[in-house]
């Protein structure tokens, strides 16, 4: 169930889990990306049925259900990396997405450095394109010591990794122009 809110004292409690809690929007914000009656079945277990949703700049969304509920599969499905079963996803023209599971896979023999390069192997950048953005990136994130091996890393050092990749591809998966993706 979908359920919008100002402040902690305005959630609305559900007899169901509740999959999603979001900040309310203010007027006249474009929508980024929004589902209509989506559905997923993982092996005779229905996983959500019929969600419809919403996201808008500028908001904040945060995603709260037991374990096992289907979150990180509802996300895979918006970010376009898993299909529903059923319903229709729209995103706006030129959206890109990027996706950081629970669970990384970066390898741990790697430097940080290193590792924000091999984020960037698929992209069609120059050596200095790459070593700026790396630049950046290890700046923007604050990492100590860049040349540090990923298996040292703390788990949330990890997992500002595993975002800093995602952000420094400037993720691009597109689903092209405002159009519905029926499943």
């Amino acid at each position: 169930l979908i359920s919008r809110f100002r402040s902690s004292s305005d959630i609305i409690r559900h007899p169901s889990p509740q999959y999603l809690l979001s900040l309310q929007r203010p007027l006249q914000m474009d929508v980024l990306l929004s589902c209509r009656d989506l559905t997923k079945t993982i092996n005779a277990k229905q996983l959500f049925k019929a969600i419809t949703l919403g996201l808008f700049e500028g908001e904040r969304t945060g995603l709260i259900g037991r374990s096992g509920a289907g979150k990180s599969t509802f996300l895979k499905i918006l970010a376009g990396l898993d299909h529903a079963d059923e319903g229709e996803l729209t995103a706006r023209r030129g959206l890109h997405i990027g996706f950081v599971a629970q669970e990384d896979d970066i390898a741990p023999d790697l430097t940080i450095e290193e590792s924000l390069l091999d984020a960037l192997a698929t992209l069609h950048l120059d050596d200095a394109a790459r070593w700026t953005r790396v630049g950046i990136m290890v700046g923007k994130v604050g990492f100590p010591d860049s040349h540090q091996k990923v298996g040292d890393l703390s788990g949330g050092w990890r997992k500002r990794l595993a975002i800093a990749r995602q952000i420094i591809r400037q993720p691009d998966r597109p689903f092209g122009p405002c159009r519905p993706i029926n499943f």
